[in-house]
């Protein structure tokens, strides 16, 4: 009886996690410049569009930067160093379980120079084969019984 209690327990404790965990997605790349060779310390912004909230990230002395745990929506992404013209980047979408990498190349120029990046190229999930969904409020209706019956009539 005790060992039963016990597991229940422990899922009980790991269950939400999982759960919750699934609703996320994250942005990963490399920064590197015009010569392949790779940029570390390169500041890294994220901004939600439908939010404002904004995350920000240094790249490492590998280049490589990551944007963990993002709520799923629209991004802009914004990456900058002194000595190097302004990288920006609109248009990423991250849905659920989404692992997207988006490599920056840094071109030489001042920081006054920016250059923007406007064509959406698809996302590459290159962390494992698994796709995510986005969940819409036309697939999930309240949990009142009527509402459920109105939806399922449309």
């Amino acid at each position: 009886m005790m060992r039963k209690m016990l597991y229940c327990l422990l899922l009980a404790l790991c269950l939400p996690g999982l759960v919750l965990g699934q609703t996320f997605g994250d942005i990963s790349g490399e920064v590197r410049d015009q010569s392949g060779a790779v940029v570390g310390g390169v500041t890294i912004t994220l901004s939600n569009v439908g939010t404002n909230a904004t995350r920000s990230t240094q790249s490492n002395d590998d280049g490589i930067y990551t944007f963990p745990a993002l709520q799923p929506g629209q991004y802009v992404l914004k990456a900058e160093k002194q000595g190097f013209k302004t990288f920006n980047r609109s248009g990423i979408a991250v849905e659920v379980q989404l692992s997207a990498r988006i490599n920056i190349e840094m071109q030489v120029g001042s920081v006054s120079e920016s250059i923007e990046v406007s064509a959406q190229a698809a996302l590459l999930q290159s962390e494992n084969a698994t796709v995510g969904r986005g969940f819409s409020s036309c697939r999930w209706p309240d949990a009142t019984r009527s509402t459920w019956w109105r939806w399922r009539r449309t």
